[in-house]
């Protein structure tokens, strides 16, 4: 099937740290639980990651999808 792209631990790896990075937390809770995801620092994280894993990766095509 053409444009299937397999994912590798790579690719799981690079989510897991822009989800990682864009955690927020309650910071007078000294459990530091997450307390919610910053989308805006999310959706940047994986843009810089993916544009890093290919050159040709196209930041604004990928946001103007998630704004569909």
């Amino acid at each position: 099937m053409k444009g299937v792209i397999n994912m590798t631990r790579k690719h799981y790896r690079l989510i897991a740290d822009a989800i990682k990075e864009s955690m927020l937390y309650k910071p007078d809770d000294p459990s530091y639980k997450v307390i919610d995801v910053d989308l805006h620092a999310l959706i940047y994280g994986l843009c810089w990651r993916l544009k890093g894993d290919n050159e040709r990766f196209d930041s604004d095509t990928f946001k103007d999808y998630i704004n569909e």
